[in-house]
């Protein structure tokens, strides 16, 4: 194989992808990587699930990404700039490598570099997978800001017994559920609506971000993935019918995530979310995976609420970093004057691509 780079598409090369894909060692083959997954994230209209693919010789640099045009800022069209960003999809990401040569990932995150310039990408923001630990695979790039975002939680499934990990808390909360008469079943797919119903009445009741809510399309298709990859669990109670908890839960070849939950907004169930974790964590063990990887907290904060419950189930911590990098100065400090003309405010603001936020 000579050197060279090339640009795949998730909706139009899936087979060369996956193909790809499959050359990596399986750990690298998680679901985040994959084409269906970066496609299901496009929720922008005329965004586009790509894959900037390097290789020298037998080492392979694959990095997968999703390509939005920056058309819009507040309310001023600046289609007529031709520019357009990049971000990692929902989850985790970043480049992968087949080779942890420094000189060689160096090159191939500068020849990304490059073409992101050729392309008219004013700006990148990275989600590096906390399992994987993707950043290594930057090489000696000084064009990106690496930031320590926050911890996340794991259920090590490789022993004999996962639960060994777990908390005291966490095992007499799933003791109590179980005396109340909790199970957790796997619930049939065409229930799939069912479970988009309990999730937006979740989500509202917390007051999520943008970040957490999703659209029709995105739930059909999410549906069409939890079929071919994944499963989704239930809790009820004993005698009903009703779900106390629910939540999706996405396979990679090594690795099981813990995607989205939700529960019933009227009346707390104690140990229900601990019950629906722990028979997510055995299905995994089951089918061979490594991990399941249940996420962090909702915010970077080290006492996060959530976090600290996720960490009395995962005992191994895995960390979260996030990554910046502006490839056209010039056009980015445009495109941020532009927002900021309109009433954007930068200042204490952190977020790369603040020109897309609502003013």
């Amino acid at each position: 194989m000579s050197e060279g780079f090339k640009i795949l598409s998730a909706t139009e090369d899936i087979s060369e992808w996956d193909a790809l894909l499959e050359s990596f060692p399986p750990e690298m083959q998680d679901l985040y990587f994959q084409a269906k997954w970066i496609s299901l994230h496009c929720l922008e209209e005329g965004a586009k699930g790509m894959a900037f693919f390097y290789h020298e010789d037998k080492k392979q640099w694959f990095y997968p990404f999703v390509r939005s045009s920056v058309s819009i800022v507040g309310s001023e069209d600046v289609s007529r700039l031709g520019l357009s960003d990049i971000e990692s999809a929902y989850g985790y990401g970043g480049p992968i490598a087949s080779s942890d040569n420094r000189d060689f990932l160096s090159r191939a995150r500068l020849s990304f570099e490059s073409w992101c310039r050729e392309e008219k990408i004013v700006a990148e923001f990275i989600r590096f997978h906390p399992l994987l630990e993707t950043a290594n695979y930057l090489g000696d790039s000084n064009n990106v800001t690496l930031i320590d975002d926050r911890e996340t939680a794991a259920i090590p499934l490789d022993g004999n017994d996962h639960a060994e990990g777990y908390s005291k808390n966490a095992a007499y909360m799933i003791r109590r559920g179980l005396r109340a008469g909790c199970q957790v079943v796997e619930a049939p797919i065409d229930q799939f609506s069912k479970f988009v119903s309990l999730y937006r009445e979740t989500m509202e009741m917390l007051g999520a971000t943008d970040y957490y809510h999703f659209n029709s399309a995105y739930y059909s298709n999410l549906e069409k993935l939890v079929r071919e990859k994944g499963c989704l669990l239930a809790v009820v109670e004993e005698g009903g019918d009703e779900w106390v908890s629910a939540g999706i839960f996405l396979d990679g070849e090594c690795f099981s995530h813990y995607h989205l939950s939700a529960s019933i907004t009227t009346r707390r169930v104690p140990g229900a979310t601990n019950l629906l974790l722990n028979h997510a964590a055995e299905r995994a063990a089951v089918a061979g995976k490594a991990l399941l990887h249940l996420g962090g907290g909702r915010t970077p904060q080290a006492d996060d609420s959530l976090l600290k419950f996720k960490k009395e189930m995962g005992s191994r911590p895995c960390r979260f970093h996030i990554g910046k990098s502006v490839h056209l100065e010039s056009e980015y400090d445009q495109l941020i004057s532009t927002w900021e003309k309109q009433g954007g405010v930068s200042a204490g603001n952190p977020v790369l691509l603040r020109y897309r936020q609502t003013i």
